[in-house]
């Protein structure tokens, strides 16, 4: 996903982006515009919540997307940028096994987090 300005000025206007991701190759991207007022110089807070295949994203604590996709059973997260654009992250939390059965099913079969930056050290 990425948010897109569609036109600038004084009230600037922009879509959420997204497509899919299978095997290495893009789906067709699907674009919602934003029911917000947005500005270049602004870090938005952005959740993405999934349970089973539903998809629900959130900017600045409001709904702005919906959606299903039963083709997704697992993946992961990643960032990126197109050539020439630059983003910027402030915080990240991915979160997992949040609810009381998901927490004890953790600790009786918990699975390790690996960090590609060995830096990283989990804590």
């Amino acid at each position: 996903m990425e948010i897109v300005l569609t036109n600038s000025g004084p009230l600037p206007q922009a879509n959420l982006v997204r497509y899919t991701v299978i095997k290495g190759k893009a789906g067709k991207p699907v674009q919602t515009r934003l029911p917000l007022t947005v500005s270049a110089d602004t870090l938005y807070r952005v959740r993405t919540e999934v349970r089973d295949s539903d998809f629900s994203v959130t900017i600045q604590d409001q709904v702005v997307a919906s959606w299903s996709d039963s083709r997704l059973k697992s993946g992961g997260i990643g960032f990126f940028s197109e050539r020439g654009e630059r983003g910027r992250l402030r915080w990240v939390q991915v979160a997992h096994q949040y609810d009381a059965l998901g927490r004890l099913c953790a600790l009786l079969a918990p699975y390790p987090v690996q960090a590609t930056d060995p830096s990283w050290s989990g804590k």
